[in-house]
């Protein structure tokens, strides 16, 4: 249950994160503080108590930053619970398709195929919960479709930037160059003391990571 505290009117979007299932995807519930209209970003495994954390919130969308599995896996739970749109960017489709496939190969349990998406986004498509917005940046290189959000309160940015890190390219549809290149020419031209939310691992700061991180300093 989130708290009366937590619901009360803030500055800035209300962002809780859950480690979800054995490759300890990053599930993020965020809202508006004054209206309660929230959203789920990346549904992954084991994420059910989602659902209760959310129970005195006012659901309005599910977004897949990508569609692999870790990410995907609860999509179609969430779109029978909350009833509201799912939503993600066309390119990523036949990963989502290939999902329950991919889960399997690399040893999993079955996994519920994931309906379509209601609607899809693309880069400068503003998503409005309440007063505040977020506003989609297309960043493929991990997979051809992944996008990131930005908000009030950071940069949700999936499993292309990492605390130290980026993300995998060798997946298919990966691309070492694209994936560079959104985190250069997109992620990284967003203010130093933006937070930066993971699919996986801390949060971090734009800042922090064009200073330390190995793959952007040259390092490695």
């Amino acid at each position: 249950m989130v708290s009366a505290d937590a619901l009360e009117y803030c500055a800035v979007l209300e962002v809780k994160t859950f480690v979800t299932g054995p490759l300890a995807t990053n599930v993020y519930l965020i809202w508006d503080g004054e209206t309660r209209e929230a959203a789920l970003i990346d549904p992954g495994m084991d994420a059910e108590s989602v659902a209760d954390e959310a129970s005195e919130l006012i659901p309005k969308y599910i977004f897949n930053t990508h569609c692999h599995f870790d990410h995907s896996w609860l999509n179609a739970l969430f779109r029978r619970l909350w009833d509201v749109p799912l939503i993600y960017h066309r390119l990523d489709e036949p990963v989502l398709d290939r999902s329950p496939k991919a889960a399997n190969e690399w040893g999993f349990p079955r996994m519920e195929p994931s309906p379509h998406a209601d609607r899809y986004c693309e880069e400068g498509d503003v998503f409005k919960l309440g007063d505040e917005e977020l506003s989609v940046l297309h960043l493929p290189g991990h997979s051809p479709g992944h996008v990131g959000f930005v908000t009030s309160a950071g940069v949700f940015s999936g499993d292309v930037l990492f605390a130290g890190s980026v993300g995998r390219w060798d997946f298919p549809g990966g691309d070492q160059a694209a994936l560079m290149s959104s985190i250069r020419d997109k992620l990284l031209t967003l203010p130093p003391a933006t937070v930066v939310f993971p699919g996986h691992g801390p949060a971090t700061t734009v800042g922090a990571e064009a200073a330390g991180n190995p793959y952007l300093t040259g390092q490695l």
